[in-house]
């Protein structure tokens, strides 16, 4: 569900336009703003999903049940077919607030550990990263910025850390009003900032949006676990580095010592080695070589 099409569509139907929205729905209050919807049944998808891998444990396969995808549906059906099987514990880089689901019912649910975003019912595992931003406000200072369009995304961390840089640096940081990504690209449309920290999943429709604009290369400052690994463009200045393997090797853990003592909390916030500002400008690390340039190898996936 996409949110912040309620101009668009209201204009279209003053203009006698009808809409018809095809693959996704808009989060709009008067829906008399479009006549039909056109997409898939995500809630069944999953819960086709779910008898496949029921079907599975019959043949005694063992399962790796995985949540990537934000769909509010697709969360329900994957939660619905994990409370009929067995499981100990749920590692999500997906929130569960939308889906409409209490995970921990009268705590005899089982835990689940999320990086980077705080959520009630949740462990949540956060890299602190104020004295990475601080560094990065110093280098876009020495770039001649004197402030930055940012969006890490609703309910990341970062956003307090972002909000308490800017009131001790004076340099602008925090966008509390740009509540979706669809907002960020059109901020950056409208008004071609010169400098914009982003999280990283929204990397690639910003690259797109710099490419189709003609004479505008801004700087890039990216917030990602592992960030060296986006090749992609010279036009990133900057990153904030944080570490995919500590995230995931604290969250194993703490799996497992709640598998172990379902008595301890599964609700909380904790915290990792602080994140670190890297120049790419600098020469000092080398991740901006072309994708082509890295060596081939033989080796299936």
């Amino acid at each position: 569900t996409e949110s912040g099409w309620e101009t668009v569509l209201q204009e279209a139907k003053e203009a006698g336009i009808p809409v018809i929205l095809l693959d996704r729905k808009v989060n709009v209050l008067d829906h008399s703003l479009y006549i039909s919807w056109i997409g898939s049944d995500f809630h069944r998808e999953g819960e086709m999903a779910g008898r496949a891998l029921e079907e599975a444990l019959e043949h005694d396969y063992t399962l790796i049940p995985a949540l990537t995808d934000g769909n509010a549906d697709r969360k329900r059906s994957a939660l619905e077919f994990l409370r009929r099987n067995r499981i100990d514990g749920l590692f999500s880089t997906v929130g569960f607030e939308d889906s409409g689901e209490e995970l921990n019912r009268e705590g005899k649910e089982f835990p689940v550990v999320r990086p980077a975003f705080a959520e009630p019912g949740l462990l949540s595992l956060q890299h602190s990263v104020g004295g990475a931003l601080r560094e990065m406000v110093r280098f876009l200072r020495s770039r001649g910025h004197t402030s930055a369009l940012t969006f890490f995304g609703k309910g990341m961390s970062w956003n307090a850390e972002a909000e308490m840089c800017s009131a001790e640096t004076g340099f602008p940081l925090l966008n509390p009003e740009l509540s979706s990504a669809e907002l960020f690209l059109e901020r950056i449309a409208a008004e071609h900032p010169g400098a914009i920290v982003l999280n990283g999943q929204i990397l690639y429709p910003v690259l797109d949006l710099i490419s189709e604009t003609t004479d505008y290369r801004p700087d890039l400052i990216i917030g990602v676990d592992e960030f060296h690994t986006f090749l992609e463009s010279p036009r990133i200045a900057g990153g904030i580095r944080t570490s995919t393997a500590e995230t995931a090797r604290t969250g194993i853990r703490l799996l497992i010592e709640r598998a172990e003592n379902p008595a301890l909390p599964r609700e909380g916030i904790h915290s990792l080695t602080p994140g670190t500002f890297v120049e790419y400008t600098s020469g000092s690390v080398p991740v901006m070589l072309p994708a082509s340039r890295f060596p081939k190898t033989n080796q299936g996936v």
